[in-house]
């Protein structure tokens, strides 16, 4: 049975009130409220662990492109959008099932150009109807290995698509094919469309290949549209039966987990079946995009099965920290040896933040990972976004690793980034230090500077007082370090406190805590 797990967003979820995932001991199960992420991007790490680990293409587009030969037609294309260009008197004569064929020659070629597309775009408008539904996904697969997007064609092919004849042609590799072609548009706003796909394959769920259903799940889910039949039968396809899922790879089981848990599913046969065959198929080999989409999905779906994951996560976890581990040791050598930064496609630092996040929100330090990554960060700390910064710091405050390099990094560039940050980051920022036993004290004052002069530049509140008094807090643990400075901070912060909750709305702050009128009603 599939449950609806209580996250109701995708991403790391930070909860409605931000005291309440402010960095903590915590039991081994995590509650959605302290799943964390910048609020302003609480929807975004899953749709970076979606870009950053799904970039192969479906099976359909990798075997199209080995049986391809250049068509004369598109030899002579000119530019421009006139009507009678030869491009186009071309293709409206051509067969419709070659017109995809020749996209394909075409970018193995040379690539094709922008011309190339709108000419197909302008004959496909022109007289869909000539085009066979394998022929409009085939066209699809090539814009979306091009990166051609082009919405208003997309509307009139979704449109003929979902026709319930149009869908019913499909097999179940055209359907794989078009799911992940719509993923790569973003044609995420195609409900109607999607709806269809989704029920047609439910309906074919048994002509799947492991490998083409775990990629027409990762696409659902990288769209974000949720089937619950289609999610009940994959899950008893890939579970029930052990000779489905011995059949994938392991970056194959990490795009089902992570498709679950980005559409807020879980079912305990699938994700205990899955692990299992994670375990075994690591030793041949995971990507790092791959460990942090596992990490993500099953910290994710942690809440809704606690006491049974937290015991049988406990070996996947491991192991999986070992495979980071691993990675970052083998960056951090070729880095350290070639005296230049690490490349994009060996371990970007984004990845191993949102791997060691997901350890955080499961309470789960492997201490020999934290002091490896928290080295190689440091040495990398520029090829971070600033919001990178805040969750690489929540993440040691949470597990109370301590890691002064990296602290000591995060802090010099935090202040150089210092307007990208919103209050509540610079909160994070100032509470990682007492966590992890690190202190930065440049990036304190910075920190206290600002709060305090937008307290003191407006007569009304501008800060929330939970960050003054999380900010207070902080500044009592470090000030025996320089008492002189933070005796009077401290100070300035607690008449901040009183300010702002002396300017509050008493009438609005009972309705939220069971206050009641004359006639005993709640208000």
């Amino acid at each position: 049975m599939i449950l609806t797990t209580s996250c109701n967003r995708p991403g790391l979820i930070r909860g409605p009130a931000r005291s309440a995932c402010r960095p903590q001991p915590s039991v081994s199960a995590v509650s959605p409220a302290r799943m964390f992420c910048p609020s302003k991007h609480a929807s975004s790490r899953a749709v970076e662990l979606s870009q950053q680990c799904n970039t192969s293409a479906p099976t359909a587009i990798a075997m199209k492109r080995g049986s391809l030969s250049i068509c004369s037609a598109f030899s002579g294309a000119l530019p421009g959008d006139d009507d009678s260009t030869p491009l186009i008197a071309a293709l409206r004569v051509m067969d419709p099932a070659s017109v995809a064929d020749t996209l394909w020659a075409k970018m193995l070629s040379r690539g094709a150009d922008l011309t190339d597309f709108s000419a197909v775009a302008h004959v496909i408008n022109e007289d869909i109807s000539r085009f066979s539904p394998s022929a409009l996904v085939a066209v699809l697969s090539a814009m979306a290995e091009a990166g051609y997007v082009d919405p208003p064609l997309l509307v009139v092919v979704a449109e003929e698509l979902r026709k319930p004849e149009s869908m019913a042609a499909l097999s179940s590799v055209e359907l794989t094919t078009l799911t992940w072609s719509l993923a790569m548009l973003g044609a995420g706003d195609l409900e109607e469309l999607l709806g269809a796909v989704a029920r047609h394959a439910s309906r074919l769920i048994l002509d799947f290949v492991p490998s083409d259903l775990a990629r027409l799940l990762g696409g659902l889910g990288e769209l974000r549209h949720r089937n619950q039949l289609l999610l009940e039968k994959a899950a008893n396809r890939l579970s029930v039966s052990l000779i489905p899922m011995v059949q994938l790879t392991c970056e194959d089981v990490a795009k089902v987990v992570f498709a679950f848990a980005r559409l807020d599913a879980y079912d305990r046969d699938l994700f205990d079946a899955a692990a299992k065959e994670i375990i075994r198929t690591t030793q041949k080999g995971v990507s790092p995009q791959a460990a942090a989409q596992i990490a993500w999905a099953y910290a994710q779906v942690r809440p809704q099965d606690a006491p049974h994951r937290v015991v049988q996560d406990k070996p996947l976890l491991y192991i999986q920290a070992e495979v980071m581990r691993d990675h970052v040791k083998q960056a951090h050598a070729t880095t350290s040896l070639q005296h230049e930064e690490l490349s994009d496609s060996a371990l970007p630092p984004r990845i191993l933040i949102n791997f060691l996040l997901s350890y955080a929100n499961l309470s789960h330090q492997v201490a020999e990972l934290f002091s490896e990554a928290g080295l190689y960060l440091a040495d990398n700390i520029r090829k971070c976004s600033s919001q990178d910064l805040v969750i690489a710091a929540y993440a040691y405050s949470r597990v109370k690793h301590s890691s002064p390099k990296l602290m000591q990094a995060i802090g010099d560039v935090a202040i150089e980034v210092l307007p990208q940050l919103d209050d509540e980051d610079l909160v994070y920022l100032a509470s990682a230090g007492p966590a992890t036993q690190t202190y930065h004290e440049g990036l304190m004052q910075h920190i206290l500077g600002r709060i305090l002069h937008a307290t003191e530049s407006s007569p009304e509140p501008t800060v929330d007082a939970t960050v003054l008094l999380d900010l207070a807090r902080v500044v009592a643990s470090v000030q025996h370090h320089n008492p002189e400075y933070y005796g009077p901070t401290l100070d300035q912060l607690l008449l901040a406190v009183n300010k702002t909750y002396n300017a509050t709305d008493i009438e609005s702050m009972s309705q939220h805590c069971g206050a009641t009128d004359i006639n005993g009603l709640q208000k």
